[in-house]
């Protein structure tokens, strides 16, 4: 995929899924928003501290400090669990959405079980949710045309419902935290970087 064609439009908003916080924190289906986390912490291109959002009790938000990036939010779902995101999102999407004459697009960070550890894809289009509850929920409520950015967390020997439940809320192990830090956090930040900077 060509990714300086992916993404257009003037705004950008950058979502990062998750369950609720504390309790699912460094679990392998909240890497999504693990990742903005990390941007932040390294002040990625500027960008400062979450805060809750105005437009969303749900939603915290981060912006940059650098004009070149002023066009881009970074987001996470906070308090609210994967299977019902698409109301929280459609909320902040329709808002932002309201306030962008020159247009938006939307990129959502999501773990991926297609993916091992590491390996980062990103997706554009009206591609398949691949039965991720989360990009159903959203999908159900504002369709399946967004930009998707699949971390890669890898997947259990079976394919067992209970197995995999038991997998993406598991935490990653302390090897395959290293790998985070060491590969996906510094491929994600590239393909990140492509995707929102401006034409």
């Amino acid at each position: 995929m060509n990714l300086t064609h992916v993404l257009r439009r003037k705004r950008v908003l950058v979502i990062g899924l998750g369950n609720p916080s504390p309790a699912f924190d460094r679990t392998r289906h909240n890497v999504g928003t693990w990742l903005g986390d990390q941007l932040v912490k390294l002040r990625w291109n500027g960008f400062l501290g979450f805060k809750p959002d105005q437009r969303s009790k749900t939603v915290h938000v981060s912006t940059s400090s650098d004009t070149r990036y002023a066009h881009v939010t970074l987001a996470k779902v906070v308090g609210t669990y994967m299977n019902v995101l698409g109301a929280p999102v459609l909320k902040l999407w329709a808002q932002f959405k309201k306030e962008s004459s020159d247009g938006l697009q939307l990129v959502i960070v999501h773990d991926d079980l297609e993916r091992d550890v590491g390996k980062v894809q990103v997706r554009g289009g009206a591609t398949s949710a691949r039965g991720h509850n989360g990009l159903r929920s959203i999908n159900a409520a504002i369709g399946p045309k967004y930009t998707k950015m699949g971390l890669g967390i890898g997947r259990p020997a079976t394919k067992l419902d209970r197995m995999v439940v038991g997998y993406v809320l598991g935490k990653f192990t302390q090897q395959e935290t290293a790998v985070l830090e060491n590969e996906t956090l510094v491929r994600a930040a590239e393909l990140l970087d492509q995707l929102v900077r401006e034409e």
